[in-house]
């Protein structure tokens, strides 16, 4: 979904989406309803951004690597500008510094946004990095590979060692 700077009315454009074409399917999984919600305000030469994302992602456990539901709800705060027509030309990124102020500005060379592309984007960067089903997970066995959240193994009792048994070593 594209939206044009001069098509976003004075008063400002609100967009409520529960469709999920913006959502990157083949690199992320969800359940359930999705909410994604965008109002696009013009402020001069600046379209600003506010929106907030709502959906229940399907994520592999960093330890045991099981699935499991995680909600996920952020909102956030875009600026975007047109870049000038001179800059426009130019490697925008490799010539200009940005300030302080800049930091939260998305520089476009079309007076266009791509609503799906800004969604998939917040989306991505809402998403947690350690992925946990649990604080209380326990993994996988490093030895036999169980998932020792659903079973126990006698691995460690079998090998007898200690992974700080070489600070044991270094102690004599």
């Amino acid at each position: 979904m594209i939206v044009k700077f001069d098509e976003i009315p004075e008063d400002g454009l609100a967009l409520h989406l529960t469709e999920t074409a913006w959502i990157p399917g083949e690199e992320i999984s969800w359940q359930g309803p999705v909410d994604a919600s965008i109002f696009l305000g013009k402020n001069g030469e600046r379209i600003l951004c506010e929106g907030s994302l709502r959906l229940t992602l399907l994520l592999d456990c960093d330890r045991c690597l099981e699935q499991f539901a995680a909600p996920l709800e952020t909102e956030f705060k875009i600026d975007f500008e047109l870049l000038p027509a001179d800059l426009a030309q130019q490697d925008f990124a490799s010539e200009h510094e940005c300030s302080e102020a800049e930091m939260d500005v998305v520089y476009l060379e079309e007076p266009l946004i791509d609503i799906h592309a800004t969604l998939a984007q917040q989306l991505y960067l809402a998403m947690p990095e350690k992925r946990l089903c649990g604080e209380e997970c326990q993994g996988l066995c490093p030895v036999c590979g169980v998932n020792r959240n659903l079973e126990q193994c006698d691995c460690a009792k079998k090998s007898g060692l200690s992974p700080f048994g070489v600070l044991a070593r270094l102690k004599h």
